[in-house]
């Protein structure tokens, strides 16, 4: 059965994320839009969308107001939370009252079912790891704009937005390549959610005699970016796709597998576990895309 994969998208920005996502993926993915305006159209691109009750006063509703009017609509997000619902993704952006009150809701919904849960924030910045919410399995993260350092006051622009969109695609091509990949699936995802906290996914491109080297120094490159040092990764799934002209080789995949492991050995941290997946894209032609997937854990403070 392929899994089936459910996106929340909270808020503004959490539903054009959705919208933008939905104009580039052609894969099986339910999108559903949660915000508090009962008078506003379903946006392009969702299946559903829910309209929260506002309890008064609904201007300035703050976290709390947030949780009761969410816990309203319990019913409503148990409906479109189905049986074979394999994965629930959250988008939105974390400093947000609506997204902060209603998280916790959702989180119970989710988990009386057992279906992982992944916490996507639409803004590069994320509140610091002993504010977060412990009931999700994972955060994915923005590769090359990471801060932990706290949370941004202003709406976020539209280019973050779209970038938020790519980050969604990039996790779906993991899992749900349009041509089958072998030796990765989505069990392989749930496993990686077992064993990290933190993701970050980067991509590269390269084509030539050269290829693997291109793309690989891309998708490292982004890796390299991210500025918050102290997280140990442990896990990392590697897709390789190439084009019907020039299939790639078991060399191509070695040294995939010896980059990672370099990004890992240069952080202090040791790779105990790491999946190679291949696949053809007929769009590809000769060129070679490489997909990294990494999972971590928060390194404990030490008190001095």
């Amino acid at each position: 059965m392929e899994p089936r994969t459910t996106i929340l998208g909270l808020g503004a920005a959490g539903i054009r994320t959705l919208t933008y996502l939905s104009e580039r993926s052609p894969r099986e993915v339910s999108l559903i839009g949660i915000d508090t305006t009962p008078a506003r159209p379903k946006a392009p691109g969702l299946d559903h969308r829910i309209a929260l009750v506002l309890l008064p006063p609904a201007d300035g509703l703050d976290e709390t107001g947030f949780q009761l009017s969410a816990l309203l609509q319990q019913e409503s997000l148990e409906e479109l939370l189905d049986e074979d619902t394999s994965l629930v993704i959250l988008v939105g952006d974390l400093s947000e009252p609506l997204v902060k009150g209603t998280l916790p809701v959702i989180a119970q919904v989710v988990q009386q079912r057992e279906i992982p849960f992944l916490l996507v924030p639409v803004t590069a910045q994320v509140p610091p790891e002993s504010t977060l919410p412990t009931y999700f399995n994972g955060l994915l993260l923005a590769a090359g704009e990471l801060s932990l350092a706290g949370a941004e006051s202003a709406p976020p622009a539209e280019s973050t937005l779209r970038a938020c969109a790519d980050r969604l695609e990039l996790l779906l091509e993991i899992y749900q390549p349009l041509s089958p990949a072998v030796s990765i699936d989505f069990q392989d995802l749930l496993f990686m959610l077992k064993k990290g906290r933190y993701f970050l996914l980067a991509k590269g491109m390269g084509a030539g005699p050269e290829r693997s080297e291109q793309a690989l120094k891309q998708a490292t490159e982004q890796l390299t970016a991210v500025p918050h040092p102290a997280l140990d990764w442990k896990s990392s799934l590697i897709l390789l796709t190439d084009g019907p002209a020039k299939p790639q080789t078991i060399g191509e995949q070695r040294k995939a597998f010896m980059a990672v492991k370099k990004f890992f050995t240069d952080r202090g941290s040791e790779l105990q576990h790491v999946k190679v997946g291949y696949a053809t894209d007929e769009s590809l032609a000769d060129r070679l895309s490489v997909f990294l997937l990494l999972a971590g854990q928060p390194i404990p403070r030490t008190e001095a």
